[in-house]
């Protein structure tokens, strides 16, 4: 059961779902210099604005702690610091029941299931619809004429059981690779569009 030192607050917003949802009650315990770990899901005051915000901390650092909503893509652009943290979420109420909210590792993997489960079904969908329109403007080769030689391509090779297989960055982001043992290169979207696949070696 919540501590008798717990604030109860009503959650609002859809950053949270679905472990929170509208109009679930939060008992949320005093922040009082405890330590905060990577997982757990704490009500802080919003730096810069007046508005409060529950998300789930999901890094710890001497600069200050990272936030990010489990249904959000992105971290939150800010860091927090002692003063703005106002409580941490040990229960929250749904209807009459009252279950526990887990922090630290266990949660952190919860928050984390959750974003992977979004974004794969953001991009499924996503891709479903607007596949073929990608499929036609990567083989038109009109990007590929503004951008050549602007996008700083490496090409490593790894040793692999079935044969080299080659990664292909821009920068210090891997945005494609051809597999071992294949000739066919796989160009990560949007990066098709951008890409002479003639080019690259095979």
């Amino acid at each position: 059961m919540p501590p008798d030192s717990s604030r109860k607050m009503l959650y609002t917003g859809p950053s949270m779902n679905p472990i929170l949802k509208e109009p679930d009650f939060l008992y949320v315990t005093p922040y009082n210099g405890q330590e905060i770990q990577r997982g757990d899901v704490i009500v802080f005051k919003i730096p810069g604005s007046k508005r409060k915000a529950t998300h789930r901390v999901i890094s710890v650092s001497e600069s200050g702690i990272t936030t990010r909503g489990d249904r959000n893509p992105c971290s939150d652009p800010y860091l927090l610091q002692s003063d703005d943290i106002i409580g941490i979420v040990h229960y929250i109420q749904r209807g009459r029941k009252i279950k526990r909210l887990h922090g630290g590792s266990l949660g952190y993997f919860h928050g984390l299931f959750r974003r992977i489960h979004i974004i794969r079904f953001i991009d499924k969908t996503i891709s479903t619809i607007l596949f073929p329109i990608y499929d036609r403007l990567s083989h038109s080769g009109l990007f590929k004429k503004v951008l050549t030689g602007r996008l700083k391509l490496r090409i490593f090779s790894f040793e692999a059981p079935d044969g080299t297989e080659l990664q292909l960055y821009s920068g210090r982001f891997a945005i494609g690779h051809r597999p071992a043992g294949q000739k066919q290169w796989r160009i990560r979207r949007p990066f098709r569009l951008f890409i002479d696949e003639t080019t690259l070696p095979d």
